[in-house]
């Protein structure tokens, strides 16, 4: 957008919310103000979320408006902000120029799994997402919810003559936490690579891993080629 021969970059935020009333937009960036003042509100916050937004864009030249609402309609709010290139580049005005002109981006090398793997997660979404792409990649996948369901399935799956190739496990569970699951395996001698995952990604979290007696250590949220490598690595 163009307004007075500046050039101008607008995003707006629509949300499915309550609305307000327009006697209530009227003081929505004053600080510490809220739509809802009465004591028992239902929702939280202190209301000072778009006093800050407001005020940082005023800042970098730009303002946040709201452009609509109504109630039991949602709201919509638009940032806009002065477009300033650098020197030197080009001006852009349709994005399918920029697919047109942009190189191709570099492929994954395919990485392959072959064997089993426990996974040792107690959180729903990860153990789905991470089970997702260790499959995908080709490895047989079981979950244990903590350290000492995965202590059982280890010891049955010994038993079975079907024995885990790679440990992977959070370091932070009920009943029984990653460093334990470690300790534990290497007090009984056990040579399972284990793989810890963690979302702690200081130096210091990484050697108190190794200490327990894990191998390596990638961190949460996963990264999908890093994920794939290190077991690919351990498994090898």
């Amino acid at each position: 957008k163009y307004e007075q021969d500046r050039a101008l970059i607008l995003f707006e935020v629509e949300d499915t919310g309550p609305g307000i009333s327009p006697e209530q937009v009227e003081g929505l960036f004053t600080p510490f103000s809220q739509a809802d003042t009465t004591v028992t509100r239902k929702y939280g916050g202190t209301g000072l979320g778009l006093t800050i937004c407001h005020r940082l864009a005023e800042i970098m030249g730009g303002n946040v408006a709201m452009v609509r609402t109504a109630p039991g309609m949602g709201a919509c709010f638009r940032l806009t902000l002065p477009l300033q290139p650098v020197a030197g580049a080009a001006m852009v005005n349709e994005l399918d120029l920029v697919k047109a002109s942009s190189s191709t981006e570099p492929k994954m090398l395919s990485v392959k799994l072959n064997g089993k793997i426990l996974l040792a997660e107690d959180g729903l979404d990860n153990q789905r997402l991470i089970a997702f792409h260790l499959r995908k990649a080709g490895a047989v996948v079981d979950i244990a919810d903590n350290g000492l369901i995965a202590l059982t399935m280890i010891d049955q799956a010994i038993i079975d003559q079907s024995p885990y190739q790679l440990l992977l496990t959070d370091m932070q569970m009920p009943e029984m936490d990653g460093y334990m699951l470690a300790r534990t395996l290497r007090n009984r001698n056990s040579d399972l690579p284990v793989v810890a995952l963690t979302a702690h990604a200081m130096a210091e979290d990484r050697d108190k891993c190794l200490k327990a007696g894990c191998n390596d250590y990638t961190s949460k949220p996963i990264e999908k080629a890093t994920l794939l490598e290190v077991c690919q690595r351990w498994m090898a």
